[in-house]
């Protein structure tokens, strides 16, 4: 791999010189060279572009090779260019005294032409076998003596460059030691590190068994230690060919770490998995740059001095083409032997420098750091390597520039910034590595990262989890990993035990993308999971529109006793009311614990703030009233609350308002009920219906948290005008109009037959069926098929205004059961076949007859 030296020196002439041919063709041979020179070591060698070879087999059984146009560097700088697109069918024999040339073995080559000569033969397919195209530089000296009988003057010689297209053998290319490291390193293997899972409660009780079963599973027959240990030697058997004092991979020393944990448990286990990971990355980006383009300082003029290997016509046939080697002066630094050294050697350091620290000098430790890279570079220096390592961690910190790199190991010769990082600018790192803690008492722990996490305001949450009791926490967080610290934004889970021999010590730590919310006077929050549901609300926007139309007229019943003083508080009640929408809470539970302090409470919102902001304003009142309880917010364009909280929570709220019918209503994580004679009747409309688990007490931390979160809070958005009072009225006279004596009336008279037919018959014969809600009281909606909606003008628009209605109006039934224990879901099963034929939802109320106005069907 040396170059190949030539001593060259050059005249200087000096005035009334007598110059031979000896001093101008010193000066051509110095100029010459340097140009080649200039072009093989500041430029590169090797195919540049183009220059792609191919066959084709014609139907007469000849054979045409194509090159494409491109150019090329020979090692000895001499510049070879086709400079169009051809097509060569034809060839003739070389002799080896014809084209000498101490790179190729053979005796013979065939010379390809385009077009057929005298001693030229047309190509067969045979003939292609086991060929490789090269493009050869001949440089062929010829006399320019020409005699004459008045002159035989000496008229030197010419020697003219001719570019030949040759056929050679491949066995008759010489190895050129690029070429063999340009294959060998893009054999170097992919091989990414399988992670180390904890998938049930019982891996999280014993992390020991789970690292080690990880040490010991195989894939393709070996583990994951032996096939880490045997790519890393394979890139470094492929970097001796070019740095052949290159230091080898102990593999040995390398399996010996990993040996001694069959045997005994190892408290620092996941550091031994961070050594394999960080290793992997490491070997990754040496494969990464073995892979690309490197750069060779002067890589020598006898590798491939006056020919390009083009390639092999059989593509099976791979290694025979040609490289580019730019050099140093056209890639980035990182691109040299230099660069490639430095990352083998640190593959060796980080085995040789391996080691846990212990004793009484450990403590807890936060350092900025990245993540996401898949290298080493950039990352700070772990604390279980030595800090020796520091200065053969990061390829682009090295020397002095080593004294920037961040660790948990502190180093006097570093900057205040790389001793002491926390208090500066963080911009830069979206990791924390933390490290430290592990086999130390947890409360000690608690307290060391607390101070350091709230001390430098750092942007993720800790987590203290116990694994004795760990609930469905795996389940609700599968993300957990473990990573050797945190990324920012997420949340530091630290695993402990509360029994057994390691009892509250810190025993391993994980990771979660995502933040877990911590109230410091109440503890750590466990769970971040959030479901939400419409609620219809009890009373209608009519209602609501009437309310803020008018003054609320309270009309005091009579006295029970004969006392004045409950008629002084019904008129108190009177003035209340006329001045706020009042809402009455009786019950409001979460996981069956209330919050009411003493009792019903009352939630008042201002007339004028319902005008304004309707559903908004009430859930904003409720919001303000209950700050420990679940979310409430409005779904714009609707009638409908929502209510948010924890998925594994459950909610009582029993509630009414006191304007209007004053009817109780339960809403639950099951659904609405209302109050009734009988007892709670649930309101079975399907979009009413809630399907939520159950699991862990209340705890109002969470949910003033819930409040606060800029996520989850309330979002109070604008809602639609409520109808004017000429809208009321306009709608009043337009249901009226519409509405029918009799459902046979209805345009629906055919489904609501068969819905009659069905529930005439057992087991439903005792039942009375009354159709309400929109087609009882006339603002119904039926398809285009039933075709007689006979909508009076504005209808629509002031259906949607009034009511939030929009569509095919469903088709409610209130069932009076007679107490029997038919359910709704049963007679709904039976419906089921003429809602899906007729086109309508048919939605069931159990009720008694009579409570709401309607048709009777039986």
């Amino acid at each position: 791999m040396e170059p190949t030296e030539k001593s060259v020196s050059y005249p200087v002439f000096e005035a009334n010189q007598v110059l031979s041919h000896t001093h101008l063709n010193q000066a051509f041979d110095y100029l010459d060279e340097q140009g080649r020179l200039t072009r093989a070591n500041l430029t590169g060698i090797g195919i540049v572009c183009g220059l792609e070879v191919g066959s084709v087999l014609n139907q007469d059984k000849s054979a045409t090779v194509r090159i494409s146009k491109g150019c090329g560097i020979t090692s000895e700088g001499y510049l070879i260019v086709e400079p169009d697109d051809v097509q060569l069918g034809y060839y003739r024999e070389l002799k080896s005294k014809d084209w000498d040339h101490a790179k190729f073995n053979g005796e013979t080559a065939f010379e390809l032409f385009p077009t057929d000569g005298s001693d030229t033969t047309p190509l067969k397919a045979d003939d292609l076998n086991d060929k490789v195209v090269v493009l050869l530089l001949e440089l062929k000296e010829q006399p320019l003596r020409n005699c004459s009988p008045d002159n035989c003057d000496d008229k030197g010689s010419a020697v003219t460059p001719t570019v030949r297209r040759l056929l050679v053998n491949t066995n008759e290319l010489q190895d050129v030691p690029l070429e063999k490291y340009r294959q060998m390193a893009f054999g170097t293997p992919d091989v990414p590190l399988r992670k180390a899972l904890f998938a049930a409660p019982a891996d999280m009780l014993d992390t020991q068994a789970v690292y080690k079963n990880f040490f010991g599973q195989t894939v393709s027959g070996k583990t994951p230690v032996a096939r880490l240990a045997d790519v890393i030697s394979q890139a470094q058997e492929t970097l001796k060919i070019l740095i052949p004092d290159l230091e080898v991979f102990d593999q040995g020393g390398f399996a010996a770490i990993f040996t001694p944990l069959a045997g005994r448990d190892e408290p620092a286990i996941q550091y031994y998995y961070d050594l394999l990971r960080d290793l992997t990355a490491a070997y990754h980006e040496l494969r990464t740059l073995l892979l690309q383009q490197v750069a060779i300082c002067l890589p020598g003029n006898d590798l491939f001095p006056r020919h390009l290997a083009l390639g092999a016509l059989d593509s099976a046939i791979t290694g025979c083409r040609t490289g580019w080697y730019p050099s140093p002066a056209n890639l980035l630094p990182r691109h040299t032997l230099e660069e490639l050294r430095f990352l083998s050697d640190r593959l060796n350091r980080m085995v040789l420098n391996f080691s846990v620290p212990t004793g009484a000098s450990v403590t807890s430790k936060l350092t900025p750091s990245s993540y996401g890279s898949g290298i080493v570079s950039g990352k700070a220096l772990p604390y279980y390597f030595k800090p020796e390592t520091r200065s053969f961690w990061d390829a682009t910190r090295r020397g002095a520039r080593a004294e920037e790199i961040l660790s948990w190991h502190v180093d006097a010769a570093s900057p205040d910034h790389v001793q002491n990082p926390l208090p500066y600018d963080l911009e830069p790192y979206n990791f924390f590595r933390a490290e430290g803690f592990i086999n130390r008492n947890i409360t000690v722990v608690t307290t060391e990262l607390g101070a350091l996490l709230h001390g430098a305001r750092l942007p993720f949450s800790l987590l203290y989890l116990n694994a004795d009791k760990l609930g469905n926490f795996l389940d609700r967080h599968p993300g957990l990993e473990h990573l050797g610290g945190v990324p920012r934004g997420g949340t530091l889970v630290l695993l402990y035990r509360e029994s057994g021999n390691n009892a509250n010590l810190a025993l391993a730590d994980f990771a979660l993308p995502y933040r877990i919310e911590k109230e410091a006077a109440s503890g750590h929050l466990g769970r971040v999971m959030v479901k939400e549901g419409g609620f219809e609300w009890f009373d209608s926007r009519k209602h609501l529109g009437n309310l803020a139309l008018r003054e609320y007229r309270y009309s005091p019943r009579t006295a029970v006793h004969p006392e004045k003083k409950q008629k002084d508080s019904q008129e108190k009640l009177r003035i209340e009311l006329a001045q706020s929408y009042v809402i009455k809470v009786y019950r409001y539970e979460i996981q069956g614990q209330s919050i009411l302090d003493n009792g019903p409470v009352t939630v008042e919102v201002p007339i004028a703030d319902l005008v304004k902001g309707q559903l908004s304003a009430i859930a904003r009142a409720l919001n303000a009233r209950f700050p420990n309880g679940v979310v409430f917010d409005h779904l714009p364009k609707t009638n409908k609350l929502l209510i948010r909280l924890f998925d594994d929570h459950s909610f009582l709220i029993e509630w009414g308002g006191l304007q209007g019918n004053q009817i109780r209503y339960q809403y639950t994580d099951k659904g609405i009920y209302r109050r009734q004679k009988a007892g709670w009747g649930l309101l079975s409309l399907p979009e009413f219906v809630v399907q939520w688990s159950l699991r862990n007490e209340y705890r109002p931390d969470e949910y003033i948290w819930l409040q606060q979160d800029d996520y989850f809070d309330a979002d109070y958005p604008t809602p639609i005008p409520l109808p004017t009072p000429q809208d009321l009225i306009t709608w009043e006279k337009m249901i009226k109009g519409r509405a029918p004596k009799t459902w046979e009336e209805l345009p629906i008279k055919g489904v609501l037959t068969e819905i009659k037919n069905v529930m005439s018959a057992s087991p439903f014969s005792k039942v009375v069926v009354t159709l309400v809600g929109s087609w009882a009281k006339g603002s119904w909606c039926c398809l285009e098929k039933d075709g007689k909606n006979n909508f009076p003008a504005g209808f629509v628009t002031l259906r949607q205004r009034v009511r939030g209605r929009t569509g095919v109006s469903d088709i409610d039934l209130l069932v009076d059961t007679a107490g029997g224990t038919i359910t709704a879901d049963a007679i709904l099963a039976a419906l089921k076949p003429i809602a899906i034929n007729s086109g309508y939802t048919i939605n069931v109320m159990i009720g008694k007859r009579g409570e709401q106005k309607g048709l009777i069907l039986i």
